[in-house]
């Protein structure tokens, strides 16, 4: 692990028994600094797809397209549970949609409607499960991720992340964690017990969709900044979108403020 950036993030429910744990690699595009993993969508033997890894998006989306083959695709209806328990779910009279933002559009102000859809994902050692369940984007909507990457594994802590949907389908432990790679491979861990790392944990608050930790003072070239401690209490948001985290407004301003200051006075 030396030489690594660590970004970990535990989810535990306590709910499930069993011991079983699975990994999948994780690769750092070098150009882009976009973190992804590779994982089986589709009833053909071999037709992997690389994801981008987004702790901040709940339904995976993809360019369903790069799946080799689609004959098992399947559309969800308006009026199943699945679509019910979709959070930002609409319908086209028949089939179930979602609606949803990329993590590249400026401001996140352009969201678009895709339909949802289930497969089969087959993920670490060819270990399958049914029902997978994304939606399926246009083209365009990827703009922004690197060639090699043909859509979004959505990890937050909502009800459809990838993470929660294998936890549920094998009767794991709700837990996965991430260690996101300076350079060449990381690892994604899903289930399972302790993942042998050592390291001093920082409490992370949940709010929706996003994981959050509350720094207690922010430094620049020794010296704190003068903030509202109530700032401080959500002020940061874990990403493996934007490295690493994005930052409460005024809690920006006033680092970037202070920032520039010294590195203009030194």
């Amino acid at each position: 692990m030396h030489g690594l950036k660590r970004l970990i993030i535990f989810i535990s429910m306590f709910a499930a028994i069993s011991e079983a744990q699975y990994l999948l690699p994780i690769t750092k595009n070098e150009t882009t600094k976009q973190y992804y993993t590779t994982i089986n969508i589709g009833s053909a033997a071999n037709s992997p797809v690389n994801l981008l890894l987004d702790i901040g998006t709940d339904l995976s989306w993809l360019n369903c397209r790069k799946i080799k083959s689609l004959s098992s695709l399947h559309l969800v209806p308006c009026q199943s549970p699945t679509c019910k328990s979709i959070p930002s779910n609409a319908c086209d009279g028949k089939h179930c949609l979602y609606l949803q933002q990329s993590p590249f559009v400026k401001n996140h102000t352009v969201s678009t409607v895709d339909r949802v859809v289930q497969d089969k994902a087959t993920i670490s050692t060819k270990v399958s499960f049914r029902p997978f369940t994304f939606s399926c984007v246009a083209q365009t909507h990827i703009q922004g991720l690197s060639p090699p990457i043909a859509g979004v594994l959505g990890l937050s802590p909502g009800e459809f992340p990838f993470w929660r949907q294998v936890t549920r389908a094998f009767n794991i432990i709700p837990r996965f964690a991430i260690c996101l790679p300076s350079s060449g491979n990381g690892n994604f861990f899903i289930g399972g017990g302790g993942f042998g790392v050592s390291m001093t944990l920082t409490p992370l608050k949940i709010v929706g969709s996003d994981y959050l930790i509350s720094p207690t003072s922010i430094y620049v070239d020794g010296i704190p900044l003068s903030l509202n401690p109530s700032l401080l209490e959500s002020g940061a948001k874990l990403s493996t979108v934007v490295p690493y985290t994005v930052l409460q407004t005024d809690i920006y301003n006033a680092l970037a403020s202070a920032f520039t200051r010294k590195a203009i006075v030194n």
